[in-house]
């Protein structure tokens, strides 16, 4: 009895999607003090069978077949594994080694069947000494018992894991760090190691951030309960000593970069569905040190009338867009930000052997100036958007013909026109130094120069200006307005065009303003929706003009990329914030694969 490739793939998906939060631990007093993720999956075989009923199995199954993983005979052994052997498991990744690097991993698991398990651990370990034997490979074989545990190790030059069987405890752990194995079963022998009933102090003990984060993702999400999989991280580790004296400059860098993530303690969970697959996190701001993520997040959420998705094309490949621009926030972080590169770069040699260094610090002092000013582009904020309406890729070398418009509130919109305005003629004389360059040759004729254009219609209050060069194709013409509050930009007048028309339109999304009731995520700061089924086309378009130059391995693997991304549909995430942590929710939309007709073949005429 072997797990055939096509096991593999599903087994890697399952925890991969466990990976991405009860309560309680399942086993909270076997977890390891240094745990750096905890993956909880209280009830096995109901989670497994969820995740073999959602489209995207059966599109891993259709792969499969395609690329001939799938074994006849062998399914069958698979899924008994996840819904008889296993009950509840829980996987802890523990700190990488410090001299190989490898990260280390502990499973623990309660089995209802302990010595068919135990067979099957018999079979596996046999398939792994005949093929390390047959590479030429020495593999030793060490047994030991504490208390009630019995322990195997399986080691060579290179590595070692192990697993442990509890018998009074119907308990399975595997790792690949032997000390952790034995901390288990010394911690069974202790009378530790029952499943997690009224456990949660330990957990409070040692882990008061998982736990904090835990509570917090219990107040915000209405589907906590329901959560089939569960998923704990710790923040992540900081090294500073780590960088050289010559990457002095990404060191300076670090505590402010930092500041963007919420870097604390992380809970989330995951329930699957036929038709989609929904995630919620928890992650928790810093409880040290000054966070920008914090700052702009604990803001109450504004955003009900997501603009970007009114103001974007219905069928939209990306739109993006929040109400995080708050402008003064933002510059004072810039602010830092110049400071901390200014101050890590080389200083002026006498010599004048980097002058480099001096043009930048040049540079640098005039964004400072910028930024320092109270008045530079205060009215703009706090939504903004970005939606990418269309990809259109041709041959390899040629520009492709991209739509995407921006789209920046402002509070004062007569004063961002004047700004506008002001910023043209700088604008125009850098696009004709530019058309200068040799590669758009020497002899430039007048016709050639850019020049500034606009569109007046009628009833609008303000002309689309765009920037007009011959030389460019000509869905390439950066173009920009203010209309009813917002500052568009847009690589065409077209863009812009069907962008105002759309500030009309009164339609929504009912499946996304249900969703949102639903999950109590009305109101929101930040939001994203991906429609893998329009981006399919451009991205197709795109492998195959670049197939020539890759090699024909490419489209192979392009095809195989298509047919993991056909049960997909489109994908949305909301963002809120409140005074503890930022609540994400991602619910992926899956759809079924349109199936082949059935080819019948006549009965042959005698």
């Amino acid at each position: 009895m072997r797990l055939s490739l096509f096991q593999l793939l599903c087994l890697t998906c399952f925890l991969f999607l466990s990976g991405k939060g009860a309560s309680q631990s399942v086993f909270s007093d076997l977890l390891p003090q240094n745990a750096k993720a905890i993956v909880s999956i209280p009830r096995v075989g109901e989670t497994w069978t969820a995740f073999r009923s959602t489209y995207l199995f059966q599109g891993m199954q259709d792969l499969a077949r395609t690329l001939g993983l799938s074994e006849n005979g062998q399914s069958g052994q698979g899924e008994a594994f996840f819904e008889e052997a296993l009950s509840s498991a829980e996987l802890v990744l523990l700190p990488s080694d410090p001299l190989t690097g490898s990260r280390g991993f502990l499973l623990l698991a309660k089995t209802e069947d302990v010595l068919s398990l135990r067979r099957l651990l018999e079979i596996l370990e046999k398939q792994a000494l005949e093929r390390t034997t047959s590479a030429g490979r020495t593999v030793r074989r060490i047994e030991e018992s504490i208390g009630s545990a019995s322990l195997t190790f399986l080691s060579d030059a290179d590595s070692t894991f192990g697993y442990l069987l509890s018998g009074p405890r119907s308990l399975f752990a595997f790792s690949n760090r032997p000390h952790a194995l034995r901390q288990v079963a010394r911690d069974l022998a202790s009378g530790c190691g029952g499943e997690a009933e009224g456990k949660g102090a330990s957990d409070a003990l040692r882990f008061p951030g998982m736990v904090k984060a835990r509570e917090s993702l219990a107040r915000t999400s209405k589907m906590d309960k329901g959560f089939q999989i569960r998923f704990c991280f710790a923040p992540p580790e900081t090294n500073e000593g780590a960088r050289s004296e010559a990457d002095g400059h990404g060191a300076a860098l670090d505590p402010l970069l930092r500041s963007l993530q919420p870097r604390g303690w992380v809970a989330g969970g995951i329930r699957m569905e036929r038709d989609r697959i929904q995630a919620e996190v928890f992650a928790l701001f810093p409880s040290e040190g000054q966070s920008l993520i914090a700052e702009l997040y604990q803001a109450e959420p504004a955003e009900s009338r997501l603009a970007g998705l009114t103001l974007s094309a219905p069928d939209a490949l990306v739109v993006s867009g929040n109400n995080l621009l708050d402008v003064p926030v933002l510059k004072k972080f810039l602010v830092k930000l110049v400071d901390a590169t200014s101050g890590a770069l080389p200083e002026a040699s006498p010599s004048g052997l980097n002058p480099a260094s001096a043009r930048t610090q040049s540079h640098l002092a005039m964004v400072r100036g910028w930024l320092s000013d109270p008045d530079f582009l205060r009215e703009l904020g706090p939504r903004w958007f970005f939606a990418l309406n269309r990809a259109e890729f041709r041959e390899p070398g040629t520009l492709p013909a991209v739509d995407f418009c921006m789209g920046f509130q402002t509070d004062e919109p007569e004063l961002t026109e004047s700004r506008l305005r002001a910023l043209e003629e700088d604008l125009v004389e850098a696009v004709r130094e530019w058309s200068r360059d040799k590669t758009l040759g020497e002899t430039s004729t007048p016709t050639d120069s850019p020049v500034i254009e606009e569109i007046v219609a009628e009833g609008r209050e303000s002309a689309i200006r765009y920037l007009s060069l011959p030389r460019l194709p000509a869905d390439f013409q950066p173009a920009w307005t203010v209309a009813r509050g917002w500052l568009f930009f847009a690589l065409s007048p077209r863009e812009i065009e069907e962008t105002l028309l759309r500030m009309t339109a009164t339609s929504v999304d009912a499946d996304l303003a249900q969703t949102r009731a639903e999950t109590g995520m009305d109101r929101v700061h930040a939001y994203q929706v991906i429609r893998f089924e329009a981006l399919s086309e451009p991205l197709r378009a795109l492998a195959e003009a670049w197939a020539g130059r890759m090699g024909p391995e490419f489209l192979g693997r392009v095809e195989i990329l298509w047919k993991m991304l056909a049960p997909l549909d489109r994908i949305v995430i909301l963002r809120r914030g409140d005074e503890m942590g930022v609540h994400t929710l991602g619910i992926l939309s899956l759809r079924e694969k349109e199936r082949a007709p059935e080819q019948h073949t006549p009965p042959a005429v005698p």
